[in-house]
């Protein structure tokens, strides 16, 4: 192969290498975007409206919403690079901060809608920031 084909073909693997990182974070991005409003929506719920009732309602939605999520994530043909370390890091942060709004919330503060908003602000935070990070690796 001569010099000048082997850049062409070296300048075209990092144009495919460009756009397949550009596309994984862009649809991860969306993820994490959608995956923290949801998350907000649910922890604040349980702040205004009755627990049992809150349980009732947003489960079988944040039900469809993760399998629609999983679904979508699961169609997609490209990951950013450390997706595993960064989608751990998101959920595990995401599940403490659920596990103490909802478990202090539903037992402690019953009815205390500034807990449970502050917690959905809490539960959406690891997904936004991940989603920035996504967003900042696939620029790179």
């Amino acid at each position: 192969m001569e010099s000048t084909q082997a850049r062409k073909e070296l300048a075209r693997a990092d144009r495919l290498g460009s756009t397949s990182r550009s596309t994984a974070a862009r649809w991860y991005a969306r993820y994490l975007v959608i995956y923290g409003i949801a998350s907000f929506g649910l922890a604040s719920t349980f702040g205004f409206v009755d627990p049992r009732l809150a349980t009732a309602v947003t489960m079988p939605i944040w039900l469809v919403i993760i399998i629609g999520l999983s679904v979508w994530s699961m169609r997609q043909r490209t990951a950013i690079r450390g997706f595993g370390s960064l989608h751990g890091a998101v959920i595990g942060t995401w599940a403490a901060a659920w596990a103490i709004t909802i478990g202090l919330g539903t037992s402690v503060f019953a009815g205390s809608w500034p807990w449970f908003v502050g917690g959905g602000v809490a539960m959406a935070i690891p997904a936004f920031v991940g989603a920035y990070v996504t967003h900042r690796r696939g620029r790179a």
